[in-house]
């Protein structure tokens, strides 16, 4: 006869939340538990076992999006690893390798095809790491050296930015997660490191509200105060040291007060290193350090008593 469990009793067994469970079910279809009488959810063994091989997965780094639609078996293959590290034909150096000439050729279905691809088969971490990473990388080079027309750039970044638009829909953190807004300040056009950082930030635990690039400050401080974010973040690309981003790195300090912690990275935040020193923000060198500040901030008592 087979065993029913409660959604407290699942939780239990499977390390997951019940508020995590609820939501796999409604955003990914991924159970649909029988009711009983009084329409309490009831479960079975066989979704405790799809939910224990989905949350193993997605904590070697996959996105909850990539793989809810995965069947059981191709669940035990993705989880058997403590990280997602494929290799051979998944080797995620071949994916640049060849993202990066669908690129020189202009071959958008191609390029298109790769990430899609790469974006299911590898966890998030390594999906930006080896692939997104250093595929911009390859880009800001090629460019400075003259090599890129304008039409490949604006073709990588247009793709790029909707697989990772794409990925940051299908983080879900906590009902609870204190709020986060992410945007590139005016004067600043390019926003695939706002779009990393926003997926850091998710996947860090905050509830993210994610702008977009080139608003002003006024803009950025009015959505911070209406969702009641706890922490603006910035990327800061290009150009380098402009007075003008300067000035609206003020003005957005002035407008938030200092209840508001400001956290600016990119590849540009050195050059304005002095500004975001008079304004108390922080700097971020890399993903990494966003993710360390915004786990502590989250991890923070007095954060934790305004949840």
């Amino acid at each position: 006869m087979s065993r029913f469990y409660s959604i407290r009793a699942v939780a239990e067994e499977t390390g997951l939340s019940p508020h995590t469970i609820r939501a796999w079910e409604r955003r990914y279809n991924v159970l649909s538990p029988e009711r009983t009488g009084t329409n309490r959810r009831v479960y079975d063994e066989g979704d405790v076992e799809l939910l224990k091989l989905l949350h193993s997965a997605v904590k070697a780094g996959h996105s909850i999006g990539m793989i809810a639609s995965l069947s059981t078996e191709e669940l035990q293959r993705v989880a058997q690893s403590e990280v997602a590290s494929p290799t051979g034909q998944d080797d995620p150096t071949r994916f640049l390798r060849d993202c990066c000439q669908s690129l020189l050729d202009l071959n958008a279905e191609r390029l298109n095809s790769e990430l899609g691809r790469a974006s299911s088969v590898f966890g998030v971490d390594t999906f930006i790491r080896d692939l997104i990473l250093p595929m911009m990388a390859f880009i800001d080079g090629e460019w400075s050296e003259g090599r890129l027309s304008i039409a490949q750039e604006h073709l990588a970044s247009a793709l790029v930015r909707t697989h990772l638009d794409r990925l940051r829909h299908s983080i879900q953190p906590p009902s609870n997660a204190p709020r986060a807004v992410v945007a590139t300040p005016a004067n600043q056009q390019h926003e695939i490191g706002a779009l990393l950082a926003a997926i850091v930030a998710a996947r860090a635990d905050w509830n993210v509200t994610y702008l977009g690039p080139n608003l002003p400050a006024s803009e950025i401080a009015q959505a911070a105060v209406r969702t009641k974010a706890k922490v603006v973040a910035l990327s800061l690309v290009y150009p380098l040291s402009e007075a003008a981003v300067e000035a609206e790195l003020v003005t957005l300090r002035a407008l938030l007060g200092q209840g508001v912690h400001l956290l600016i990275g990119g590849r540009a935040a050195r050059s304005y290193t002095e500004a975001i020193r008079e304004i108390r923000a922080q700097i971020c060198e890399d993903l990494d350090s966003l993710r360390e500040s915004l786990l502590r901030l989250r991890q923070s008592s007095a954060l934790r008593r305004q949840e």
